[in-house]
């Protein structure tokens, strides 16, 4: 998953997306990544408010994009699904992964 992340930092600068869009869906990404390769010590809250940046992120900015740019960030966000997914199985005991699982449906009702 860490790796997905890494290579959307870098496909998202290949679209006609406004630069501030690119830069913030970009750092938000790059983080994501560092914090999946490095979970044990982040911990899931700090990812959970990483992936809910993000996803505001594209969610206040899809309509900046282009229809390629709309494409990836729909793909970005089937990732986060993933992403919560997967926190879910690794950390099922946390109560914060509930809420990262029930938003995460919330969020990808809103992209589709």
């Amino acid at each position: 998953m860490s790796a997905e992340f890494r290579d959307y930092a870098i496909e998202i600068h290949t679209y006609a997306i406004p630069l501030n869009v690119r830069i913030a869906i970009h750092k938000r990404c790059e983080q994501i990544a560092s914090m999946l390769a490095n979970y044990a010590f982040y911990g899931g809250e700090q990812v959970k408010d990483e992936l809910e940046a993000l996803g505001g992120a594209i969610i206040f900015n899809v309509d900046s994009a282009d229809e390629k740019g709309k494409s990836l960030m729909k793909r970005i966000a089937g990732s986060l699904v993933q992403s919560r997914k997967a926190l879910a199985t690794a950390d099922a005991d946390l109560g914060i992964v509930v809420g990262i699982a029930k938003k995460g449906g919330e969020f990808w009702d809103l992209l589709t």
